[in-house]
């Protein structure tokens, strides 16, 4: 799993289905994203096990701005300052 990444489990919890992996935390991920409040770790082994192949990678949102520009993260403050520092290490490195 990498930070940013999107992914629709297959089934829903709270009539959700997508959801945000970024630093080691889950998020809902509709137009809306919210924090997850349930069992983290649940979420991380849904993902990871997949027993069914049900759970598909949607998109990271470092890398796909359509992807990105389509949340609403205004309840999220925490995720804005991590896409803003990623966005300055970037151009950092690309000054390098």
């Amino acid at each position: 799993m990498k930070d940013g990444n999107i992914y629709d489990i297959g089934q829903t919890v709270n009539g959700v289905s997508r959801f945000l992996y970024l630093n080691n935390k889950w998020y809902y991920a509709r137009s809306l994203v919210f924090a997850y409040n349930y069992d983290q770790n649940g979420l991380t082994k849904t993902v990871l096990e997949d027993d069914f192949d049900e759970v598909k990678l949607i998109g990271n949102i470092f890398d796909d701005i359509e992807l990105r520009n389509g949340l609403d993260l205004s309840d999220c403050p925490e995720i804005l300052a991590i896409i803003r520092d990623n966005k300055l290490n970037d151009l950092i490195n690309e000054r390098r």
